[in-house]
């Protein structure tokens, strides 16, 4: 389950993004609320707020400025979830 939201978080951290930036939306917002209703998760303050940064982020991006700004806050978010943005780093918990 966090497993999914990490590899979107990745996907919206990647520099490419514009081309599939609705089902990127998408598969956030399906990941985020999975992890939000899993009572076994115990997200932070921390993992909380960047989480939600990276939310408020995507509400608001049209233009590619906008996009980098939820590159930066996805980035932050795996940083707060103690996940490297490069799949090969991973380690399972």
């Amino acid at each position: 389950m966090i497993h999914r939201l990490i590899e979107t978080l990745r996907a919206l951290a990647a520099a490419d993004r514009l081309a599939s930036a609705e089902q990127l939306v998408l598969d956030f917002d399906d990941a985020l609320l999975l992890v939000r209703d899993c009572p076994q998760l115990r997200l932070t303050n921390l993992q909380r707020d960047a989480l939600a940064d990276v939310e408020a982020a995507l509400n608001t991006a049209r233009t590619s400025a906008e996009w980098e700004n939820v590159s930066q806050r996805a980035r932050a978010a795996l940083s707060a979830l103690d996940a490297p943005a490069d799949v090969g780093q991973w380690r399972d918990a």
